[in-house]
């Protein structure tokens, strides 16, 4: 067995041909280079004859909203992440908090915003069910404060040296989020977390 392949770009008609083909059976598949969407088609080809097939690419949708500080104002510059087991994208937002994201193709998937690494606003279940569908779906920063706590041992001795973790339930608004820090002797026991999410936080 044997097979022969070529490649080239479309042109403007978004039409392309390929000569001296196998007969025989033959795929086409395409990859639009600014929206990653693709498609394929399968035909044959007869000795000395033309065969012609068309490749529709896969349907896609947009999603698109505004991020919101905890005060509710706009928030630009958030990296906002959209994602599913297939794909991962990220965009940041503009001036006015907007975001967009083109050429999603149909699923469902979840969206996250992201400010400095940490996840502070996720929203799930985002369905692009048809093609050319608009979700618009906004997120709003969970809030930061400051813990405050104490580290003892049994005997209720302070335990200046310990690591401890801080860990938002899974539940809360910015999903599960942890951190660990360390208390030093010269606060005899005490730890400070400041920047931590708005949430039932857990000391453990």
């Amino acid at each position: 067995m044997f097979y022969d392949i070529q490649s080239g770009a479309t042109g403007a008609d978004g039409t392309i041909t390929f000569p001296r083909v196998l007969a025989g059976g033959f795929s086409v598949s395409a990859t639009d280079p600014v929206t990653l969407l693709g498609g394929s088609a399968n035909g044959s080809v007869a000795v000395g004859a033309t065969a012609s097939v068309t490749v529709s690419l896969q349907p896609a949708g947009a999603v698109l909203g505004h991020v919101f500080a905890p005060s509710g104002s706009p928030s630009g510059g958030v990296p906002v992440r959209l994602s599913n087991y297939a794909l991962i994208r990220e965009v940041t937002s503009g001036a006015d908090g907007s975001f967009r994201f083109n050429a999603v193709p149909l699923g469902t998937y979840t969206l996250e915003a992201v400010p400095n690494g940490r996840l502070r606003a996720r929203e799930t279940g985002i369905n692009v069910a048809r093609n050319g569908d608009v979700v618009i779906r906004d997120l709003t920063l969970v809030g930061l404060g400051t813990v405050v706590g104490h580290v003892l041992n049994p005997d209720h001795t302070v335990a200046p040296t310990a690591t401890l973790p801080l860990a938002d339930p899974p539940s809360s608004v910015a999903g599960s989020v942890a951190e660990t820090v360390n208390a030093p002797a010269s606060t005899r026991g005490k730890v400070i977390v400041p920047s931590a999410p708005v949430a039932p936080d857990r000391m453990s």
